[in-house]
């Protein structure tokens, strides 16, 4: 077989996928009251498309939210204090 007859493939660059950003304190706290009672770190993450290991930086804003006060963790669910 002759090496120099065949073609090469082009090589391709794989993109890298969007990654959403991550959303406000506000965004965050305003789909809390919308969904109330059923809110968790999951359905936050679902409805912002936030996936993989830009869940960590969710976790931590929840995290500061709940020190601040702006909600509270009941059965590994979130509300707003006032919700309660």
């Amino acid at each position: 077989m002759n090496q120099q007859n065949k073609a090469k493939p082009e090589k391709t660059k794989r993109k890298k996928p969007n990654r959403p950003e991550l959303p406000s304190r506000e965004q965050v706290l305003a789909f809390i009251a919308d969904h109330p009672g059923e809110t968790g770190k999951r359905e936050i993450a679902r409805h912002f498309g936030i996936t993989g290991a830009a869940r960590i930086p969710l976790k931590a804003m929840l995290k500061e939210l709940a020190a601040d006060g702006a909600i509270e963790s009941r059965h590994r669910r979130l509300k707003r204090p006032s919700d309660i």
